[in-house]
C-alpha cells in the first residue's frame, strides 16, 4: 500500500522527487504560492493560500508524509520542513532504487537520494539533505543538515559540507576539504582548499569570489 505524501512546491525538483518516490508514495496534497502554475498531477489541485493550507493540514495530517521541494534556498527548506513536522506530518526519506547507499552510512530524516547516486561507507548524511542524480559521495564524508548536492558532483573521501550549503553540478571536492555553513560551490568547480562559511567559490581551481548573504 502506498504511503500518503504532501509536497511543498509544484514545479522543477518536485517532478524529479516524485519520479523517485512514486513506487512508495501517493501525492495527496500540493502547495505553491505561484498562482500561475498548472498542477503536475492530474486531478490534484494546488493550494496557494496559507489559510487554505492550514485547513488542509488539520484534515489530512494523520499518517501523511511531506517533502519540501525548494532547491534554491536550503535554510528556508529546513525551516518549512520543521514547520510541517510541528503540524503533525512526517518527514519522508526518498531513495531511488537505482542509487547505491552503503550499509555503513548514517542517514538522517527527510533525505532524498536520486537515481545513480553513490554513497560510500561510513559517511553521515544529515536531515533534509538532497543528493541529486549521479552524485558521488566517497568514504567518511559528512554532509550536514539542509545541504543540496547537485547532479554529477563528486565528493572525495573525508569531505565535510556545512549546514545549508549548495554544491553545484559537476563540482569536484578533493579529499579532506571542509565547506563552511551556508556556502555555495559553483558548477564545475574544483575545490582544492577549505571554504569558510557564507562564501561563494567557483573556478578550477576554485577561488572565493564573494560573501553569500
Amino acid at each position: 500500500m502506498l504511503k500518503k505524501i504532501f509536497y511543498w512546491g509544484a514545479k522543477g525538483i518536485t517532478l524529479e522527487m516524485h519520479d523517485t518516490a512514486k513506487n512508495n508514495f501517493k501525492v495527496i496534497g500540493l502547495f505553491d504560492r505561484d498562482k500561475s502554475l498548472k498542477t503536475p498531477f492530474k486531478g490534484l489541485k494546488i493550494i496557494h493560500e496559507k489559510s487554505e493550507l492550514e485547513k488542509w493540514l488539520r484534515k489530512n495530517k494523520k499518517n501523511c508524509y511531506f517533502y519540501v521541494n525548494i532547491g534554491s534556498n536550503n535554510k528556508t527548506r529546513v525551516k518549512i520542513s520543521n514547520y510541517l513536522k510541528k503540524k503533525g506530518l512526517k518527514a519522508a526519506s526518498i531513495i531511488h532504487d537505482n542509487s547505491y547507499v552503503s550499509k555503513n552510512t548514517l542517514l538522517g530524516e527527510g533525505i532524498a537520494i536520486f537515481a545513480k547516486t553513490i554513497v560510500q561507507p561510513k559517511s553521515k548524511i544529515g536531515n533534509y539533505v538532497i543528493l541529486n542524480a549521479n552524485a558521488s559521495i566517497s568514504h567518511e564524508c559528512k554532509i550536514k543538515e539542509g545541504v543540496h548536492i547537485a547532479p554529477g558532483a563528486i565528493l572525495c573521501g573525508n569531505v565535510v559540507v556545512g549546514k545549508y550549503s549548495f554544491i553545484g553540478a559537476g563540482a569536484i571536492l578533493l579529499p579532506n576539504i571542509k565547506i563552511g555553513e551556508n556556502s555555495i560551490v559553483g558548477a564545475g568547480s574544483v575545490v582544492t582548499k577549505d571554504v569558510p562559511k557564507n562564501c561563494i567559490t567557483y573556478g578550477n581551481p576554485s577561488k572565493i569570489k564573494k560573501i553569500n548573504n
